[in-house]
């Protein structure tokens, strides 16, 4: 059995009693504070936030072009007979 995103918020908040809208209104102050408007990423407390439109759609430990195995190759051209 998995459990969703959804039911693991709703969890927090009910069960745990964790007001969500207060810590996204936290990490959104801080984001804001580092990156400003227009950014496209920034660090938080050694998280890289993603953001796409003015809108940060993930968190993750590393940026995207840090991460392994996300590098484009190069493809070698094969010589001419």
């Amino acid at each position: 059995m998995r459990m969703s995103d959804y039911a693991l918020v709703r969890y927090l908040e009910r069960a745990k009693g964790i007001n969500l809208e207060d810590v996204r209104a936290e990490i959104e102050q801080r984001i804001v504070a580092q990156a400003g408007a227009t950014a496209t990423g920034c660090w938080v407390d050694g998280i890289w936030f993603v953001i796409k439109n003015g809108v940060v759609v993930t968190a993750q430990t590393a940026p995207p072009h840090a991460r392994i195995g996300t590098k484009r190759r190069v493809k070698k051209r094969r010589a001419l007979p």
